[in-house]
């Protein structure tokens, strides 16, 4: 089996090199304005796909805001760890990149957006790094609570837990990673995972009992500043639902 990059860049399901000539190739159209996907780490744009005949997000956005889609792969790992391979790899992406990179969006489901702000978090040396020039960061399904996993907790028990809510743990997310500033943070989840929590907010911090152990626990806000939308999915799901098509259209024009 081959042994797979910790990160590609990929168009037409193969991985693109990151040097002018090979970016120039993949992109003969390449515009200033970037849209970058990551879907959870693992998966391949496939995941992005709304059926047969649809348009994805990504058709969607280049053909009527003028988007260039830049599709991303993860290998299966900790969000964490992948997090500064996607930087070094944006950032080579944008100095190899055709024309002047003007603005770049961000748009990452379930723990891809955790991967997306894990590389946002690592902050380039330069004054021309990639993230000065991200204005939006989109997230589908990403858990964005942080706590500390119970003691002594069993499969099932943490299965019973998890569904008060989209939860991960700080190994995982960085509860202490900044927004990037000037930059709009938007948060979709389906009305089904809203956090059903008994608790209550003090300043950044959410508590609540654990239904594992009835004790008192604390979640920290990944993304404190961003504005959460709660869907009503019908069944569909995040990565295409035409209300978010429709907000994409409207947050990134």
């Amino acid at each position: 089996m081959p042994v797979l990059d910790p990160v590609a860049v990929r168009v037409s399901g193969r991985a693109v090199g990151l040097d002018p000539e090979s970016v120039g190739r993949a992109f003969p159209h390449a515009g200033g304005r970037l849209l970058v996907l990551l879907p959870p780490p693992g998966e391949d744009e496939g995941a992005w796909s709304r059926g047969p005949g649809a348009a994805t997000y990504a058709h969607q956005l280049a053909r009527l805001l003028d988007w260039t889609p830049v599709h991303l792969r993860v290998a299966d790992a900790a969000p964490g760890s992948a997090g500064a391979a996607v930087s070094a790899a944006l950032q080579r992406l944008v100095e190899s990149w055709p024309v002047e990179v003007d603005r770049i969006a961000l748009l990452g489901h379930g723990a891809g957006g955790l991967v997306l702000r894990a590389a946002a978090g690592v902050r380039p040396t330069s004054t021309g790094g990639w993230t000065a020039r991200v204005s939006d960061v989109v997230l589908l399904g990403t858990p964005y609570l942080a706590a500390a996993a119970p003691r002594l907790a069993t499969p099932v028990g943490v299965r019973v837990d998890r569904r008060w809510g989209p939860i991960t743990t700080p190994d995982r997310a960085d509860p202490g990673l900044a927004p990037l500033d000037g930059a709009r943070y938007r948060l979709v989840t389906a009305r089904d995972s809203a956090p059903r929590l008994l608790g209550r907010v003090l300043g950044g911090l959410l508590w609540w009992r654990s239904t594992l152990t009835r004790r008192p626990r604390r979640a920290d806000h990944l993304f404190p500043t961003a504005e959460h939308y709660d869907l009503d999915t019908g069944g569909a799901p995040l990565t295409g639902h035409p209300e978010v098509a429709a907000a994409l259209l409207d947050w990134l024009a």
